[in-house]
């Protein structure tokens, strides 16, 4: 039996360049106090020996720090650690793809929550709207050309759940293989639209059994 978590999470920042409606952590503004790198590698050589073996970077918006790379390599060098860092996608570049790509031990999960412009902008609320849906959907195509060790993540609300199979269709056409799907819970900015993101009872139990006949005939992987 396990004496300490076997996983965590680790928020590098509450910075955000999007302003995403169900947003748990309510990111936008960076708080005067967050770690220092050097903070946060304590607490991953902490974590590490008391045990845990897998460590998610998040925030916020990580790639708003410019030592974010620097905090993925120090993960990377513990043996055994799987590290994830969960990122909107919009700030990542070739380089830094690159970079994560040569990392063995550092997973990468992107928050894509429709492969249609109109629906991802709805919840997402980003800055610049077309320009960052393509500049994400890009690198996604990237990681999965360059078959990099990466998922991406879909919030699950009223404004997407009808287009969830366009999207998984779209996504695993480019050759993404891995969707992660989390339902929409009204915790901290979220509370202010329960009313219009909260899918009900019978949507979402009536999407789970689809989704589950849909995986055991193999039509949904």
């Amino acid at each position: 039996m396990y004496k300490f978590p076997f996983q965590v999470d680790i928020d590098v920042t509450n910075a955000c360049n999007y302003d995403c409606i169900y947003c748990c952590a309510d990111a936008k503004h960076k708080f005067d106090d967050e770690l220092t790198l050097a903070e946060i590698k304590m607490l991953v050589d902490e974590l590490y020996n008391w045990g845990v073996m897998d460590i998610t970077f998040a925030g916020g918006e990580p790639f708003l720090r410019n030592d974010v790379m620097d905090i993925m390599e120090y993960a990377n060098q513990k043996r055994g650690l799987n590290a994830t860092i969960v990122t909107n996608g919009s700030l990542l570049t070739e380089e830094n793809l690159k970079s994560i790509n040569e990392l063995k031990n550092v997973n990468l999960l992107i928050s894509f929550d429709s492969a249609e412009q109109q629906i991802y902008d709805r919840a997402r609320k980003s800055c610049r709207g077309e320009e960052n849906f393509n500049k994400v959907l890009a690198n996604i195509k990237y990681a999965a050309h360059e078959k990099m060790s990466f998922s991406i993540a879909l919030v699950l609300n009223k404004y997407n759940i009808s287009d969830f199979y366009n999207t998984y269709e779209k996504m695993t056409d480019i050759g993404v293989s891995n969707i992660v799907v989390l339902k929409f819970i009204a915790a901290s900015r979220g509370k202010k639209y329960e009313s219009v993101l909260e899918v009900g009872y019978d949507a979402w139990k009536e999407f789970l059994i689809k989704m589950t006949k849909e995986k055991e005939s193999g039509r949904l992987t």
